[in-house]
């Protein structure tokens, strides 16, 4: 499946939401050593004895690469924890890591919640623009699991999927954190059932009225019509239209839009939803695009026949309130829980159900061993919140 990589962060954003490294980055210390592909090397200074380094884990293979860093699977030599480390790209910048990379960090240890990726540990290399995030492992991204199971998620496998994404979502933005990426790559799914949201690349803090924020976030297929129109003012209703694309993407087992580019992907969004106008988002007209290029027009919503009938009515209308136009009248997190799809039978399941069902075809078992051992990976175990009610509505 093609899939388009989000754009460079906008450098203006870079001088608005500066932070402060000195106040939480960790001693980072230069070492002679190199460090080989296989992650073996050791650290011969005497500070590597007391302060973790990179040398302390085995890297066992490559699981993906992005714009703002490269991202392997790796083992603790002495405890045999299975971990996954990013290594940031550093953009040769003279502190050793660019600003982006510092912001993720300082994101990454503000956001502590069950159904967002963990940071255990920040460690250098053997030199200083050689900075790694220690994060915990999850087994599999929504995005390669349909890809395995050959089939898309069930309605109720999906609902456990969207509630644990929209806790996840509530707990960022009441932490005024925009994550600005989130797609089904970016969503994992451990052995237990419970999805963590990773990558937090594009991620930013937000403040109410910031302006000149970069438009150009948000995987293109993710992207909310507001970006796609050029407006560099908004907030947290951008990550809302991306749960919704992630929400249709689950039960059909594709995209709900693959646009080739911002025009396609503006067209496939009407062709679907149908033109917006002044009338259902206010200040449309005024946003940068359609000041200055003639849009296509189509008059109707049609949502209905790319999804057919595997939604209900309620169905429809979530995922239509999260896919609205004006970023005013789009639903929020704390709105999507209480909607009453989430009472209509089937109900969500249980986290360590839902693992049950996706993780027993022998194509995803495999997943779950250390590569070429034959022998299960050490997994962290959650216990999944008890105050959390599955049929929320």
């Amino acid at each position: 499946m093609k899939m388009k990589k989000a754009a460079d962060d906008w450098k203006s954003e870079e001088e608005d939401d500066e932070v402060k490294s000195e106040e939480w980055w960790p001693v980072l210390m230069e070492t002679t050593d190199e460090l080989s592909p296989e992650g073996t090397a050791k650290c011969s200074t005497p500070a590597c004895q007391s302060v973790p380094t990179v040398h302390d884990y085995a890297f066992l293979n490559l699981i993906n690469e992005g714009t703002y860093g490269v991202v392997y699977k790796a083992m603790h030599k002495k405890t045999g924890d299975v971990v996954a480390i990013k290594m940031l790209k550093s953009e040769n910048q003279p502190q050793g890591v660019s600003s982006t990379g510092l912001r993720e960090v300082h994101i990454m240890q503000k956001a502590r919640h069950i159904n967002v990726i963990s940071l255990r540990e920040v460690v250098y290399g053997n030199n200083i623009d050689k900075v790694y995030l220690v994060m915990e492992y999850a087994e599999t991204d929504l995005k390669q699991l349909m890809f395995n199971m050959q089939r898309p998620f069930s309605v109720s496998e999906t609902k456990c999927l969207l509630v644990q994404l929209l806790y996840a979502v509530q707990y960022l933005h009441e932490k005024d954190i925009l994550h600005r990426d989130i797609k089904t790559e970016n969503l994992l799914l451990n052995v237990n059932g419970i999805l963590k949201v990773t990558d937090f690349g594009l991620a930013r803090t937000f403040r109410k009225g910031d302006k000149h924020l970069s438009p150009v976030v948000v995987t293109l297929w993710y992207r909310a019509p507001e970006l796609l129109l050029g407006s560099e003012t908004y907030s947290t209703p951008v990550d809302l239209w991306s749960v919704g694309c992630v929400f249709a993407e689950l039960l059909i087992g594709k995209p709900l839009w693959d646009g080739e580019s911002e025009i396609d992907q503006l067209h496939q969004i009407f062709c679907d939803l149908g033109t917006p106008s002044e009338k259902i988002w206010p200040g449309y007209s005024r946003l940068p695009l359609p000041k200055t290029c003639i849009l296509p027009e189509f008059p109707y919503n049609r949502l209905r026949r790319r999804l057919g009938w595997t939604l209900t009515e309620l169905g429809l209308h979530l995922l239509n309130w999260f896919l609205t136009y004006s970023p005013a009248k789009r639903v929020t997190a704390v709105q999507a829980l209480q909607h009453w799809y989430f009472q209509e039978v089937p109900a969500p399941p249980d986290p360590q159900f839902l693992a049950g069902q996706v993780f027993r075809s022998p194509v995803i078992y495999p997943q779950c061993f250390v590569q070429g051992s034959g022998e299960p990976q050490p997994t962290m175990v959650y216990t999944y919140p008890a105050n959390i009610n599955y049929a929320h509505g």
